[in-house]
Formats: structure tokens, sequence, C-alpha cells
């Protein structure tokens, strides 16, 4: 068992965002912490392995590599890692009314456990502040920052009312904000820690075409929102949407919507 973790003092006063320890955590089969009324909140990224997490009365829940768990101030916790497959994890333990204030704002009370494996870079920027140099209230602010997108995140990955689990949403959310760039399904499975296979049976099951199949898709509908609306050649049209071939993207164009390029533009 081994631990990396800076603290900090106790503050005098009522500051609204504290941190009272961070760090990352490799543990072993003897790793366990119970508290039996918690003074701060305890916010955690798995990066890899299994582990049980429990807050109050709330039911013992699983937390694996890219779930995050938050556990609020002024309950018990209890939490331990699985000795056979034992838990990396990025940590922090805040207290003030801005992280409470922002969990109710957020609507996360109540759930502790969350699938968000695209929270990673926040936790590690989040210890990279607080293990950095500079005044105590400047890192404090920071991380607030920090503690605000991460929460963000965690609403975003905790809507369910569509029936869509979070996973299959991420990788959709991406898709859309990608258009101009060329995706490998590698690059998708490893948005959520899944295989390529997983991934493609995931997207499908929910969303009825393939990754490749819906990405196309949405590329040649933003390829004819260019020839209909602006002046741009083929070829830069081409290059925008991330193919370097224009005759390849005329041929996916054509086999899409029936025509070539230059006829679409001169019937619309």
């Amino acid at each position: 068992m081994r631990e990396e973790i800076r603290y900090f003092v106790a503050p005098g006063g009522d500051e609204p965002f504290t941190i009272e320890m961070c760090g990352t955590s490799y543990c072993d089969g003897s790793y366990q912490i119970h508290r039996k009324c918690a003074e701060v909140m305890v916010v955690e990224y798995v990066e890899q392995g299994t582990g049980m997490i429990q807050a109050g009365k709330q039911p013992a829940q699983a937390a694996s590599a890219g779930d995050v768990y938050l556990l609020p101030r002024g309950e018990e916790h209890r939490y331990f890692s699985n000795a056979e497959n034992p838990w990396i994890k990025h940590f922090f333990n805040i207290r003030g009314e801005i992280a409470e204030q922002l969990v109710y704002a957020y609507r996360l009370s109540g759930r502790n456990v969350f699938r968000c494996p695209q929270a990673q870079p926040l936790f590690l920027e989040f210890n990279r502040i607080a293990f950095g140099e500079g005044e105590r209230e400047e890192i404090f602010s920071r991380c607030a920052l920090l503690f605000h997108e991460i929460v963000s995140l965690l609403r975003r990955s905790a809507k369910d009312g569509d029936g869509i689990p979070a996973e299959a949403r991420i990788v959709k959310e991406y898709l859309d904000r990608s258009l101009f760039k060329i995706i490998t399904i590698q690059e998708l499975a490893g948005l959520i820690g899944r295989s390529p296979d997983y991934t493609i049976k995931l997207f499908r099951q929910y969303y009825h075409k393939t990754p490749y199949a819906y990405f196309l898709h949405q590329k040649m509908e933003a390829a004819c929102a260019m020839l209909h609306n602006t002046t741009l050649t083929v070829q830069e049209i081409a290059f925008r949407l991330g193919y370097e071939d224009p005759h390849y993207f005329s041929n996916l164009f054509k086999q899409y919507q029936g025509s070539s390029p230059k006829n679409f533009r001169e019937r619309h």
C-alpha cells in the first residue's frame, strides 16, 4: 500500500472551498476506510481496479476503473479495495459551502457512483495544482473551478431519462463534437474504457447504427449543408471534414446522396 498525499492545514475561518487533503492511492487488499460521521466530502476517481463503497444508508456499490464516487459530508463512509484487483485512485477531501451548493445545484445528492471516465484529466489537473507551488488561496480557487467542471460532468453522466446509458451518450457526444476529424474505434473505446467490439455493440444497441455509420451520416449531412450554404470548393469541404483525398470524399458523398458533390450543389 502506497499513497502520494498533500495535506493542508485546517483553515482558521469559514472559507467557501478548502481542501483537507488530496493525492493518489495505490491500494492493496488491506485498504479500507471507515468514518462514522465524515467532516469532509470525499471525491475519488478510480484509475484501475475495483472495490466497494457505501455512504449513509445507501446500499453498497461497486466502484471500478472509470468510475467517480462522491461521498457527502455528514454521513457514514465505508469503502475498501478488492484484494485481487486493487484500486489505483486519485482523490480529494474537501469542505465548504461551494462544494455543498454545487452538488445540490447539479442534483447529485443521493447518488454516489458515476460512470465518468472523461473526468480523469480533471482529477489529474486538480492534483497537479494542489501539489504545486503557490499561495494556498490561489490553489483553492483554481481547484474550486476544477471541482465545478467535475460536478458538471457527473451531472451529464447521471442523466438517464432517455434510457440510454452514459457510456453510449459519451461516444455519441464525442462523435458530434468531432465532425472535422477522423476518429478510430480504438479512440472511442478508450473514452469509456471498453473494448472496440463492446463499444460498437453498445452504440448500435441504442442508436441502431455502428459508430462508423453514424459518424459518416453526420459528416455527409455537414457536407450537404456546406455545399448548399457556402462557396467552399469540394476540395476545401473534404479537407474540413478530415478527408485528405477529395476523390475519396466525393465517392463517399455519391454513395450517400446519390449524386456527386458538384451535381448536388448545382441542383440546390
